[in-house]
């Protein structure tokens, strides 16, 4: 399955300083029943000194900010080297929609930057690696609903690992193809 992203590019809370991105940092909202519109809007209408390049909901994932620009959302050192994505938070069953828009966001992204899930960060160990921020999130997000960040990992990597099956073509060969190609090697190898 996949999903559509759609770009709304918020005006306030850039940086426009650029960004060559080296992971990604998942966060989770803490504003629980609060979608990306009501996220995007809360960054777009005054100044926070937050953002985060995507926010996926039940509903929807949006691009706030371009992968080539950093945004605030984990302290310098990680806003410096990842990008981020943002999870709406919600107490019923479009928790499990946004899990799995999550990985399959997460999977996309790290195969497009031939990443694997290494580079993959929760903020909790940003802020623990750096100890720039205090956060812990997606932690006790995925936690209330009986999930891991383990388990969210395994599940990335298994879409990441899905095999593409591209189609055999299905031009048939005749014995008239074969030997016209017989006699291409024939002549460049000088046999007769």
């Amino acid at each position: 399955m996949s999903y559509e992203i759609i770009e709304k590019l918020i005006s306030k809370n850039r940086s426009y300083k650029p960004l060559k991105p080296q992971g990604l940092c998942v966060h989770s909202t803490a504003n629980v029943g609060a979608g990306a519109i009501n996220h995007y809007n809360y960054w777009n209408n005054a100044d926070r000194q937050s953002s985060a390049h995507y926010i996926i909901d039940d509903q929807m994932i949006i691009r706030l900010i371009p992968e080539n620009e950093v945004a605030w959302h984990a302290g310098k050192t990680a806003n410096s080297r990842f990008l981020s994505v943002e999870l709406c938070e919600y107490d019923d069953s479009r928790f499990d929609i946004v899990w799995n828009k999550a990985i399959w966001f997460v999977a996309d992204l790290c195969k497009r930057y031939g990443w694997d899930t290494e580079p993959v960060w929760s903020h909790r160990g940003v802020s623990g690696l750096w100890h720039e921020t205090t956060h812990i999130d997606p932690i006790p997000y995925f936690t209330k609903h009986g999930k891991t960040w383990e388990g969210f990992l395994s599940e990335i990597e298994n879409e990441i690992n899905k095999k593409v099956v591209t189609p055999v073509p299905t031009t048939e060969i005749t014995n008239k193809m074969i030997y016209d190609l017989l006699l291409k090697v024939s002549d460049s190898l000088k046999i007769k």
